[in-house]
C-alpha cells in the first residue's frame, strides 16, 4: 500500500508545501512493540525517530498511518506539531492551497480504529470528503465510535491470519448496504485488509472499490 503515502506526497506537492520524507532513515514507530509489552525495545525506536526528526528541523509531522499518528501522539514527547494526513489535507483545502474538481461518485467512509476511537479524529476525514464537489457521502449503519474494525488492527493477524478477513467481510457487507460504489478509509492497514477480503472472503462484493482518503483527494485534484 505504498500508493497511500505516495498520494499524500503528491498532494503536498500540489499544495506547494515544503516537505521531506525520512525514507530509509525512518524506523518503525514502535506501536506493535508497545502492544506486545516490549516497551524497552520500543524506546530505542522512539529515540532514533525523534533524533532524526530534530536533525531535519521538523515543524509539523504528518502521518498517513493512524497507528503511527496515535503512537507519536501518546507515546512520544516532542515539541513539534503532529497531524494525521486527513487533518493536514483539510488545512490545505481551507487555505485554498489545493483546488478540488468534481467527482461524480457515491462513497461511504470507514473510521480506522486508531484514528477514530483511539485518537478521536472523526470529522476531518468527513470534512475533506464533503469538500469534493459532486461527491455523495453516505454513512454506514455503524460509524464513528461504533464503527467496525477492519480486522487488521492490534496485531490480530499475527495470531490468526484468517480472522481479519472474517471481520473485514462484515464491514464490506455494511458498506454495500449504503449503495456506495467506493469505501473510503484513512488507513493503509484498513485498505490492505479490505482489499484482501474482497479477493478472498467476499468476492461477491468485488464491484466495490477501496481507496484511501488521500487517493480520493488526489483524484479530485487531477480530474
Amino acid at each position: 500500500v505504498q500508493d497511500v503515502p505516495a498520494a499524500v506526497a503528491q498532494i503536498l506537492q500540489h499544495g506547494g508545501v515544503d516537505f521531506a520524507i525520512l525514507g530509509e532513515n525512518e524506523w518503525c514507530c514502535g506501536y506493535p512493540l508497545v502492544w506486545a509489552g516490549m516497551r524497552k525495545e520500543a524506546e530505542e525506536l522512539k529515540q532514533q525517530n525523534i533524533k532524526r526528526m530534530k536533525e531535519i528541523g521538523v515543524k509539523t509531522a504528518v502521518f498517513s498511518c493512524p497507528s503511527c499518528y496515535h503512537s507519536w501522539s501518546t507515546e512520544y514527547n516532542v515539541d513539534f506539531e503532529i497531524l494525521h494526513h486527513s487533518e493536514y489535507i483539510l488545512r490545505l483545502i481551507k487555505a485554498g492551497k489545493i483546488q478540488l474538481k468534481s467527482l461524480d461518485v457515491k462513497v461511504t467512509y470507514h473510521d480506522p480504529c486508531d484514528l477514530g476511537r483511539n485518537s478521536g479524529v472523526y470529522d476531518p476525514p468527513r470534512d475533506v470528503i464533503r469538500s469534493i464537489p459532486g461527491l455523495s457521502l453516505v454513512e454506514m449503519r455503524f460509524n464513528r465510535e461504533k464503527a467496525l474494525c477492519c480486522g487488521g488492527g492490534g496485531d490480530v493477524e499475527v495470531v490468526d491470519e484468517n480472522f481479519p478477513g472474517q471481520i473485514a467481510k462484515q464491514l464490506i457487507s455494511l458498506a454495500t448496504e449504503t449503495g456506495a460504489e467506493t469505501i473510503v478509509t484513512a488507513c493503509q492497514q484498513c485498505k490492505r485488509t479490505m482489499l484482501k477480503a474482497l479477493s478472498k472472503e467476499a468476492p461477491e462484493f468485488s464491484r466495490l472499490k477501496v481507496v484511501d482518503l488521500a487517493e480520493l483527494v488526489l483524484k479530485s485534484i487531477e480530474a
